[in-house]
Order: C-alpha cells, then structure tokens, then sequence
C-alpha cells in the first residue's frame, strides 16, 4: 500500500506501510503453520496489486482476500491500520514539502544514505584485516529432533566487509524452518544495528559496503518451492551470531560504538518550543523510513503533553499519585517515567542536532 507524495503533479517520494498479518489461510491458523510441507501449505500467496483508489479501498480485491483468509474482519481491520497510516504520513511529507521545500526533502533523503554507507566505510576500514568465523547448531525442524548447521565467517579487507554463510545446512523439502535472502539480510541487519552499530541510524544503507555469499538451496537461500512459514528459526539466529565474529574483530579498537545506547537515547532535543519542533520536522527528513515519521509525530504529541503538564494544578490526593504510578499513556504523564528524562536529551547523531540544522 503506497502513496506518492506529490508536489506540482511531482513524484518526490514514497512512504509504505507493512505489518505482520494474524492469519493467512493457511493450513493452520494464524499463518506460521509448522506442519507446512509445501509452499501451498503456507495460506495466501500474491504479487504487489493495487488496492488504493482515490484514497479509499477496493470494495472488489477487499473481498477477495477476505474470502482467502479465516478472519475477515481482522483483514479488513489491518488494511484500514495501513491505509490511515499511510495517509498520515503522506500529510507529515506534504507539511515538509510545504515548509523545507522540494529540494531540502530530496538532498536530505539522499545525503542519509550516502552519509551512512560513508561512515560505515569508515568504521570497517578501522577494524583489523582479516577472518574471523563462528558456528551454531539448532537442534530441532519443529517436528523432529535433527542437528542443524549455521555457518558465517566474517571477512575484512579494506574498507569492505564479507558475511559468508556458505557451508551451512541444506534446505528441506518439506519442513518449514527454511529461509531466503532477503528475510536473511533484513534480521542480520537488525543484528548490526541492535548490537554492533546501534548509533547508526535505521536504513538498508548500512549494508552498502558489505558483501553476502550463500549456498544455493541452503537453509539460508532456499528455493522458491521450499516451504518457509517458520523462517523464524535460522532468523532468530541470524540476529545473534554476527555479533560472536564482530566482537572479536571489535576487540581491538579502543572506543565502542554500543557504549553510550545503553544510557542515551536517538531522540533529538524535545521541549514545547517551536525550535525544537522545527528540529523535530527536520529529523524526520533525515530518515527514509516511516518509523522517523512516526517518530517526529511522537515527539511533537509527547513536547505537547509536557507543556500541558507543566500548567495543571497540583494534585496530591492518594487517587491521584496510584493513578501516577500506573499511567503510561495518558495526558498527566509521571515525571519520574523514563520517558520524561528522554525529552530532554540531544541526540547523538551530528547530523541530527540543533547547531547543523540552523535551528
């Protein structure tokens, strides 16, 4: 589901939307059957269409993938969720648009990617030479016992970095714990900026300089007829062994990159003024994902919540104070939440603070 933000009858951009759908029709509820031992076991299957007309749903292909699922109103439910955010987030562009103009959008959008396939560049290029590897052995397909083989070396040479998985076990026909390429690439880089490089901000552009080698129908670059619906077991393991090789390939270095998340936040500086707002609008310039969207709404909603919260009347009944124990949500939100502390931090991106946005 897509919308165009448009400027002068002007393709600028795209903002998507994506979410995990409860059920698929699948042969088991809930779409991740275990007992899947085929690609037509695994429920609904389609290429991209269209299902957007002037900003309302197609009643037609509506039905249809109602009547190919047990749930159709969860169904409909979710596609009303991504079209609602969509259009919000094509309203948070258009404001951009209207504010910072075409061009701050685009170079903004641009020089994110380049800038972080730039630092990662560096970041590699000051990592030692050389091969380190790790293995790792799942123990079950979900329905038997069998010993299964995760292999990754890591390989550095310049300013280039190689994720080899060549080695690894090879697929099965019919079990469903296979995986593919792109599922693969999208939780190893979760595993980089979760563990390894959690300052970076959140874009595919972080693997610009990194090269992937695979067996062919491998565990890990399964063919298309293979069943996958429970990819989730070699996934999960792509999230955690990157970290084994780069840790040691990290040991030398003397600063660490995860050092400072543990006890900051990427938040940029919020606060009810309007520089900060504007500040705000910009960071969501910087990152081509919805979540930076998103992200900038929160900080305004939360900027909004504490100025309002700075005029209320004191309460001290013992209602009151249970009641801020507990909120989470809420308007009166507790100055002891963590959340509060977070609203005034900078962010530690350069890129995303006050002084480089003239703000």
């Amino acid at each position: 589901m897509h919308h165009a933000g448009v400027l002068a009858r002007k393709l600028v951009c795209w903002v998507s939307c994506t979410i995990h759908e409860g059920e698929t029709g699948g042969c088991e509820p809930g779409g991740m059957p275990p007992s899947a031992e085929s690609r037509y076991d695994e429920g609904l299957k389609m290429s991209p269409f269209k299902v957007i007309e002037n900003f309302q749903l197609r009643r037609d292909l509506v039905t249809f993938l109602q009547n190919m699922v047990r749930d159709p109103k969860l169904q409909l439910e979710d596609m009303k969720v991504k079209l609602h955010t969509c259009l919000r987030l094509r309203e948070r562009v258009l404001a951009v648009l209207e504010e910072f103009g075409e061009d701050a959008l685009t170079v903004s959008l641009r020089q994110h990617i380049e800038d972080v396939q730039e630092e990662v560049r560096r970041r590699i290029e000051e990592l030692p030479d050389g091969t380190t590897r790790v293995l790792t052995f799942p123990d079950s397909t979900l329905r038997e016992n069998a010993l299964l083989k995760f292999s990754l070396a890591v390989t550095v040479k310049g300013d280039t970095m190689t994720l080899d998985f060549r080695g690894s076990s090879p697929e099965f026909m019919n079990r469903s714990i296979n995986t593919n390429q792109a599922s693969l690439k999208t939780m190893l880089l979760t595993s980089y900026l979760q563990n390894v490089w959690p300052d970076l901000p959140q874009t595919m552009a972080v693997f610009g300089p990194v090269k992937m080698l695979f067996d062919e129908k491998s565990l890990v670059n399964a063919s298309f007829e293979t069943p996958q619906p429970m990819s989730l077991i070699p996934l999960f393991k792509a999230m955690t062994i990157p970290v084994i090789p780069m840790t040691k390939l990290s040991y030398s270095l003397p600063h660490r990159y995860t050092r400072w998340w543990r006890r900051s936040t990427t938040s940029p500086v919020l606060s009810s003024t309007a520089a900060s707002r504007r500040t705000a609008r910009m960071s969501a310039i910087s990152a081509p994902t919805s979540m930076a969207m998103a992200r900038a709404d929160a900080v305004i909603a939360m900027a909004s919540i504490r100025s309002r919260r700075r005029s209320r009347p004191t309460v001290t009944s013992a209602k009151w104070k249970s009641s801020k124990r507990s909120c989470r949500s809420c308007a009166s939100v507790p100055s002891r939440w963590p959340g509060s502390r977070r609203l005034r931090q900078v962010s530690r991106w350069p890129w995303l603070r006050d002084d480089r946005l003239g703000a």
